[in-house]
């Protein structure tokens, strides 16, 4: 019964997926245009596929971050749902529940790009906001592959892998935050490996387990499981490899100047405390 329910998680999830594309593709043969957002347009493009299924679901959440607002469903709320998502996402893994941790852990994906959403539509958007939803989003990475891990914890070749998709994961957004403090560009020969980069690797290695099991059978050990381990195996190699590029180009950058010293003799009488704004493109 738990396989035929995954099975129909992940087969649900394809479709709404399908949906969503399919309208984005009519309103843009009705607009006589490919609708694209510009905020979209900002970021780094999925593997293979491009930015046309960021596109269409951002064109799709605009509606309900709206309606949220009009709810006066905060930010920060958004933000809390995704990591009780996240939570349950885990334990689903956990128990090697893919088909439905895939439809959960989707839901807080979802959730965590309605939070910035919300905050703009609103106007309520803060630097404790920000710090909440960078926070939590490390959080919720660690969950996600923490819960696979739990899953494959008697295999230890398996643990291993996992654990170094983790470290990948980490090890990448320990180099943005590098860069930012240094102000260096990221060199665009380096392979990305951002948080929607992540996720889509993930999320799409969970949804085809349960199809994965039908294909093989029950005679095919962790037959079910090849497809999310693929998805680890691409993040442990390209996070990590792509983190120690990013960091071993800043390591050779030029140092940028930093203000003039004071004179031994000046007293300054008026010092700003004030840090400097975050950016809110800021890379993760």
């Amino acid at each position: 019964m738990d396989d035929v329910i995954d099975l129909g998680c992940s087969i649900a999830l394809v479709g709404c997926l399908a949906l969503v594309l399919g309208s984005h593709a009519v309103a843009s043969v009705a607009a006589g245009r490919i609708l694209a957002a510009k905020r979209v347009e900002r970021e780094q493009g999925l593997p293979v596929v491009g930015k046309a299924p960021m596109h269409a679901v951002y064109r799709a959440l605009v509606p309900l971050a709206r309606a949220l607002v009009a709810l006066r469903v905060s930010a920060n709320a958004v933000t809390l749902i995704s990591i009780v998502l996240a939570v349950c996402a885990a334990i689903a893994f956990g128990y090697g529940r893919l088909g439905v941790g895939a439809v959960v852990a989707c839901a807080s994906a979802l959730a965590d790009a309605l939070d910035g959403m919300v905050a703009r539509e609103s106007g309520t958007a803060s630097r404790a906001g920000r710090i909440l939803d960078t926070t939590v989003d490390r959080y919720v990475d660690a969950l996600l592959l923490g819960g696979l891990a739990v899953h494959v914890r008697a295999d230890a070749a398996l643990l291993v892998l996992v654990l170094a998709a983790i470290v990948g994961s980490f090890m990448v957004s320990y180099a943005s935050s590098v860069e930012r403090e240094l102000g260096v560009t990221e060199s665009p020969a380096v392979v990305p490996m951002r948080r929607a980069h992540r996720l889509a690797y993930l999320l799409t290695g969970a949804t085809l387990g349960p199809l994965a099991a039908q294909v093989a059978g029950k005679g095919t050990p962790n037959g079910g499981l090849f497809p999310i381990l693929v998805a680890a195996f691409a993040i442990a190699v390209l996070g990590n490899v792509s983190a120690i590029r990013r960091l071993a180009a800043v390591a050779r950058a030029e140092p940028t100047a930093g203000p003039p010293a004071p004179a031994p003799d000046s007293h300054p009488t008026e010092v700003d405390h004030a840090a400097p704004p975050v950016s809110e493109g800021a890379r993760r």
